[in-house]
């Protein structure tokens, strides 16, 4: 909340695309413009494809969709796209996208669509040295200026993970992304009878409440109109639970973040589809259906992402949200979910939360990790997200709700009045 710097949105259209050599003699380009990664996005879809990674946060749909929403914003976000790839003969073996930001007078590298993507990596084609490229992706960006690389959100098992322990800074707690391995059970029932007992019990217990009020129904909507009005209210009881709760998101601070809910709520700018899913309760009395729980999110290969979800505030008492999630996670082991095949792998993504675990199979690290450059960029790596940032972070969480919902409404108007 309190990490607000100066920004502004350049980019390097007039700037030709540069060939350099890796230390593998794979040749690296440098793309910049837009038309130029548009004309990669079938290669570019064909490495992600091979890669076998959660790599929906580095595609070619979901980059070049913000990419395109984020022009919009010419002279209000720092949003200078880089693309570093490279070849093999002839053939497209790693693409790292990137946007190059002002802060603290620093020239700060970070995932291209930093902070609306879920994980940082690069895609690397299977059998390729990950090691390799990025030492030569890295020795490209030092020669572009950049004081520092910021990797957010990077996975255990991420192409570059093992690269980013080795050269460059941990920073922060460590987190975990919960997930339900479906390919490891023959059908949900298989996967469901692994949960504790317990909790089986109290879930059948809450649906037996509710069903003495009315009648449960749980789907996948279809219906266009509808996918857009559930997303855009899941987005609003989002950020309506945050403010009340004080707390806060570099998302949800981020002035194109609606306008990229939106523009995928619509289908506008080339967005990837979104798989939207509700659990809704028809009362007996005959009053309108109500919607208890919502979730939206991507189904990419064999894997979904479930990216936000929300809940009716009201009907708390029987556990809404975990409801959903069993009804999530059983469509997802459904043969209809998924025109691409069985869903393999729900991804809840981070953070890890009681309701995700009552359901996860298993759970991957996720980092942060930050490489510097310069002297200016140890300041911000060491620093500032190394010291400055999780110390105020601590002090703002350890903050009753109450004083956090009042500091959030004060940055609110701060950062509403310094854009008039």
């Amino acid at each position: 909340m309190l990490d607000h710097p100066k920004r502004l949105f350049e980019t390097h259209a007039d700037k030709p695309t540069e060939v350099r050599s890796a230390p593998d003699g794979a040749p690296f380009d440098v793309i910049t413009t837009r038309d130029e990664a548009e004309a990669l996005a079938h290669e570019w879809q064909q490495l992600a494809d091979r890669s076998g990674r959660a790599t929906l946060f580095q595609s070619p749909a979901w980059c070049l969709f913000v990419w395109r929403t984020l022009e919009r914003y010419r002279g209000r976000l720092s949003f200078r796209p880089l693309l570093v790839v490279a070849r093999r003969g002839g053939k497209l073996v790693f693409v790292f996208p990137l946007t190059i930001r002002n802060a603290f007078q620093c020239s700060i590298a970070e995932d291209l669509t930093e902070p609306f993507g879920q994980y940082s990596d690069a895609l690397v084609a299977d059998g390729t040295k990950a090691d390799d490229l990025m030492d030569g992706a890295w020795a490209i960006l030092k020669r572009e200026g950049v004081d520092a690389l910021m990797m957010r959100k990077v996975r255990a098992d991420a192409a570059i993970a093992a690269w980013l322990q080795r050269k460059g800074t941990a920073l922060g707690e460590v987190r975990s992304a919960p997930f339900v391995a479906l390919s490891e059970s023959a059908d949900f029932a298989s996967y469901h009878g692994t949960l504790k007992a317990k909790t089986r019990k109290n879930l059948r217990n809450y649906r037996n409440r509710l069903k003495r009020i009315g009648t449960l129904t749980h789907e996948c909507v279809t219906d266009a109109s509808t996918k857009t009005e559930l997303t855009l209210r899941c987005l609003a009881l989002r950020s309506q639970w945050l403010q009340q709760s004080g707390l806060s998101s570099t998302a949800f601070q981020n002035p194109a973040f609606g306008d990229i809910i939106r523009a995928l709520a619509d289908g506008q700018d080339g967005a990837p589809d979104v798989t939207v899913m509700r659990l809704s309760l028809l009362p007996s009395d005959g009053t309108a259906s109500v919607d208890l729980a919502m979730q939206w999110g991507f189904l990419d290969g064999d894997r979904y992402y479930a990216f936000m979800s929300a809940k009716h505030p009201d009907y708390d008492d029987y556990s809404p949200g975990r409801l959903h999630l069993e009804d999530v996670v059983r469509m997802c082991a459904g043969e209809d979910m998924n025109p691409d095949g069985p869903v393999g792998v729900v991804d809840f993504m981070v953070p890890d939360m009681p309701y995700k675990s009552t359901f996860a199979t298993g759970r991957c690290e996720v980092f942060n990790y930050g490489i510097a450059a310069t002297l200016k960029g140890r300041g911000v790596v060491h620093g500032w997200h190394g010291f400055g940032r999780p110390a105020l972070k601590a002090a703002y969480l350890a903050m009753p709700a109450r004083l956090r919902r009042v500091a959030t409404q004060v940055d609110a108007r701060l950062q509403s009045s310094g854009k008039q």
